[in-house]
Protein backbone atom coordinates (compact mmCIF):
# COMPACT_ATOMS: atom_id res chain seq x y z
CA UNK A 1 0.00 0.00 0.00
CA UNK A 2 2.96 2.33 0.75
CA UNK A 3 4.52 1.92 -2.47
CA UNK A 4 1.04 2.48 -4.45
CA UNK A 5 0.92 5.77 -2.71
CA UNK A 6 4.65 6.81 -3.71
CA UNK A 7 3.26 5.56 -6.97
CA UNK A 8 0.68 7.75 -7.23
CA UNK A 9 2.28 11.10 -5.50
CA UNK A 10 5.09 10.65 -8.15
CA UNK A 11 2.41 10.65 -10.81
CA UNK A 12 0.70 13.33 -9.45
CA UNK A 13 4.02 15.14 -9.25
CA UNK A 14 4.89 14.81 -13.05
CA UNK A 15 1.11 15.78 -13.70
CA UNK A 16 1.81 19.63 -13.02
CA UNK A 17 4.31 19.89 -15.72
CA UNK A 18 2.38 19.28 -18.42
CA UNK A 19 0.08 21.95 -18.63
CA UNK A 20 3.06 24.80 -19.57
CA UNK A 21 3.91 22.33 -22.73
CA UNK A 22 1.05 22.24 -24.21
CA UNK A 23 1.28 25.74 -24.58
CA UNK A 24 4.38 25.64 -26.12
CA UNK A 25 5.58 24.41 -30.04
CA UNK A 26 9.17 23.91 -30.88
CA UNK A 27 11.04 25.63 -33.59
CA UNK A 28 13.96 24.88 -35.70
CA UNK A 29 15.77 27.31 -37.89
CA UNK A 30 17.45 26.84 -41.35
CA UNK A 31 18.54 29.14 -43.92
CA UNK A 32 19.04 28.50 -47.52
CA UNK A 33 19.69 29.99 -51.05
CA UNK A 34 17.69 27.31 -53.59
CA UNK A 35 17.66 28.66 -56.22
CA UNK A 36 14.77 27.04 -57.76
CA UNK A 37 13.21 28.51 -61.06
CA UNK A 38 15.91 31.34 -60.99
CA UNK A 39 16.52 32.86 -64.53
CA UNK A 40 20.12 33.15 -63.14
CA UNK A 41 23.15 30.93 -63.64
CA UNK A 42 26.07 32.07 -61.11
CA UNK A 43 27.51 30.21 -58.43
CA UNK A 44 29.00 31.34 -54.94
CA UNK A 45 29.08 31.50 -51.27
CA UNK A 46 27.85 33.75 -48.80
CA UNK A 47 29.86 34.35 -45.55
CA UNK A 48 28.00 35.95 -42.47
CA UNK A 49 26.86 35.71 -38.90
CA UNK A 50 23.12 35.69 -38.71
CA UNK A 51 20.67 35.32 -35.58
CA UNK A 52 16.39 35.27 -36.26
CA UNK A 53 13.73 36.97 -34.25
CA UNK A 54 10.18 36.40 -33.90
CA UNK A 55 7.24 38.83 -33.04
CA UNK A 56 3.60 38.90 -32.56
CA UNK A 57 3.29 42.92 -32.67
CA UNK A 58 6.41 44.02 -33.86
CA UNK A 59 7.47 45.14 -30.46
CA UNK A 60 8.25 42.35 -28.53
CA UNK A 61 10.92 39.99 -30.02
CA UNK A 62 11.79 36.55 -29.05
CA UNK A 63 15.31 35.60 -29.89
CA UNK A 64 15.21 32.18 -31.28
CA UNK A 65 19.33 32.02 -30.31
CA UNK A 66 22.58 34.00 -31.17
CA UNK A 67 24.21 35.11 -33.92
CA UNK A 68 25.86 32.27 -35.60
CA UNK A 69 28.50 32.17 -38.62
CA UNK A 70 27.27 30.63 -41.47
CA UNK A 71 29.16 29.56 -45.16
CA UNK A 72 26.10 29.28 -47.38
CA UNK A 73 26.39 28.10 -50.77
CA UNK A 74 24.39 29.82 -53.06
CA UNK A 75 21.78 28.83 -55.35
CA UNK A 76 21.77 25.12 -53.90
CA UNK A 77 18.68 23.50 -53.33
CA UNK A 78 20.65 21.17 -51.58
CA UNK A 79 22.61 23.34 -49.22
CA UNK A 80 20.93 24.21 -46.13
CA UNK A 81 22.32 25.48 -42.91
CA UNK A 82 20.72 24.92 -39.81
CA UNK A 83 20.84 28.34 -38.07
CA UNK A 84 20.00 27.93 -34.41
CA UNK A 85 19.20 24.69 -31.99
CA UNK A 86 15.14 23.76 -31.50
CA UNK A 87 13.94 26.27 -29.46
CA UNK A 88 10.54 26.25 -27.42
CA UNK A 89 8.16 29.36 -28.03
CA UNK A 90 4.55 29.82 -27.18
CA UNK A 91 2.42 28.80 -29.28
CA UNK A 92 0.51 31.23 -31.40
CA UNK A 93 0.85 33.25 -34.65
CA UNK A 94 4.02 35.61 -35.30
CA UNK A 95 3.79 37.93 -38.18
CA UNK A 96 6.96 40.05 -37.85
CA UNK A 97 10.30 38.23 -38.34
CA UNK A 98 13.69 39.78 -37.83
CA UNK A 99 16.81 38.79 -39.41
CA UNK A 100 20.47 40.78 -38.13
CA UNK A 101 23.80 40.18 -37.35
CA UNK A 102 26.92 41.63 -38.95
CA UNK A 103 27.29 42.21 -42.88
CA UNK A 104 27.90 39.76 -44.58
CA UNK A 105 30.21 38.89 -48.42
CA UNK A 106 29.43 37.26 -51.05
CA UNK A 107 31.56 35.79 -53.38
CA UNK A 108 29.79 35.09 -56.93
CA UNK A 109 32.14 32.86 -59.11
CA UNK A 110 33.28 33.79 -62.28
CA UNK A 111 31.13 32.78 -65.05
CA UNK A 112 27.75 33.83 -64.34
CA UNK A 113 25.47 34.83 -66.00
CA UNK A 114 23.54 37.77 -64.43
CA UNK A 115 20.36 39.38 -66.59
CA UNK A 116 22.64 38.41 -69.78
CA UNK A 117 25.82 39.73 -68.53
CA UNK A 118 28.68 37.04 -68.20
CA UNK A 119 30.51 37.76 -65.36
CA UNK A 120 34.56 36.40 -66.57
CA UNK A 121 36.52 37.07 -62.76
CA UNK A 122 35.33 36.69 -59.53
CA UNK A 123 32.68 39.54 -57.40
CA UNK A 124 32.76 40.09 -54.06
CA UNK A 125 29.33 42.16 -52.82
CA UNK A 126 29.36 43.46 -49.50
CA UNK A 127 25.69 42.34 -48.28
CA UNK A 128 23.95 44.88 -45.56
CA UNK A 129 24.75 48.35 -44.41
CA UNK A 130 26.48 49.18 -41.61
CA UNK A 131 25.47 45.78 -40.41
CA UNK A 132 22.80 43.52 -41.84
CA UNK A 133 19.68 44.29 -40.29
CA UNK A 134 15.94 43.24 -41.30
CA UNK A 135 12.62 43.48 -39.67
CA UNK A 136 9.58 42.71 -41.45
CA UNK A 137 6.06 42.25 -41.15
CA UNK A 138 5.78 38.49 -43.51
CA UNK A 139 2.75 38.08 -46.07
CA UNK A 140 1.92 34.69 -44.49
CA UNK A 141 2.66 34.50 -40.61
CA UNK A 142 4.31 32.10 -38.74
CA UNK A 143 1.70 29.83 -36.57
CA UNK A 144 3.07 27.42 -34.10
CA UNK A 145 0.22 25.57 -32.86
CA UNK A 146 0.29 23.95 -29.52
CA UNK A 147 2.72 20.69 -29.37
CA UNK A 148 4.03 20.94 -32.74
CA UNK A 149 7.48 20.89 -33.97
CA UNK A 150 8.08 22.84 -36.65
CA UNK A 151 10.86 24.47 -39.62
CA UNK A 152 11.39 27.72 -40.00
CA UNK A 153 12.59 27.94 -43.64
CA UNK A 154 14.30 31.50 -44.62
CA UNK A 155 15.13 31.49 -48.68
CA UNK A 156 17.23 33.76 -49.01
CA UNK A 157 16.62 33.88 -53.10
CA UNK A 158 20.30 35.64 -53.71
CA UNK A 159 18.99 35.54 -57.54
CA UNK A 160 16.92 38.63 -56.96
CA UNK A 161 19.63 40.41 -55.19
CA UNK A 162 22.79 40.18 -57.77
CA UNK A 163 21.46 42.76 -60.07
CA UNK A 164 24.23 44.35 -62.07
CA UNK A 165 23.51 47.07 -60.20
CA UNK A 166 23.87 45.71 -57.18
CA UNK A 167 27.42 44.24 -58.67
CA UNK A 168 28.74 47.53 -60.12
CA UNK A 169 28.34 48.83 -56.44
CA UNK A 170 29.63 45.99 -55.09
CA UNK A 171 27.31 45.78 -52.19
CA UNK A 172 23.53 44.56 -51.23
CA UNK A 173 21.52 46.93 -49.28
CA UNK A 174 19.50 45.29 -46.14
CA UNK A 175 16.14 46.49 -48.02
CA UNK A 176 17.32 44.65 -51.29
CA UNK A 177 17.93 41.42 -49.03
CA UNK A 178 14.43 42.12 -47.25
CA UNK A 179 12.30 42.18 -50.27
CA UNK A 180 13.71 38.98 -52.04
CA UNK A 181 13.38 36.93 -48.51
CA UNK A 182 10.84 34.10 -48.71
CA UNK A 183 9.74 32.63 -45.15
CA UNK A 184 8.08 29.10 -45.14
CA UNK A 185 7.17 27.10 -41.20
CA UNK A 186 5.66 23.77 -42.09
CA UNK A 187 5.26 20.69 -39.45
CA UNK A 188 8.40 18.21 -39.30
CA UNK A 189 6.83 15.07 -39.49
CA UNK A 190 8.07 11.62 -38.32
CA UNK A 191 10.35 9.18 -39.58
CA UNK A 192 8.06 6.54 -40.21
CA UNK A 193 9.19 2.78 -40.18
CA UNK A 194 7.95 1.06 -43.45
CA UNK A 195 8.18 -3.19 -43.12
CA UNK A 196 10.37 -4.56 -45.34
CA UNK A 197 8.26 -7.11 -47.80
CA UNK A 198 7.30 -10.11 -46.33
CA UNK A 199 9.45 -12.91 -48.20
CA UNK A 200 7.93 -16.15 -49.55
CA UNK A 201 9.85 -19.54 -49.44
Amino acid sequence: MVLVGVVLFAAGCADTTRPESVFMGTLNVVVTDDGVGSPASFRGRLSADLRVSISRNGTDWISLGGPRQVDLELQSAGAAIRLHPDIDVPAGTYPYLRLNGGWGVARIEGGAEIEGRVLHDPVHLRVGDERLSIETRLPTAIFVAPGSNMTLAIDLNSEAWTSPDNLDAGRVSSADVETSLSVRAHERLPVLFVPPPERRA
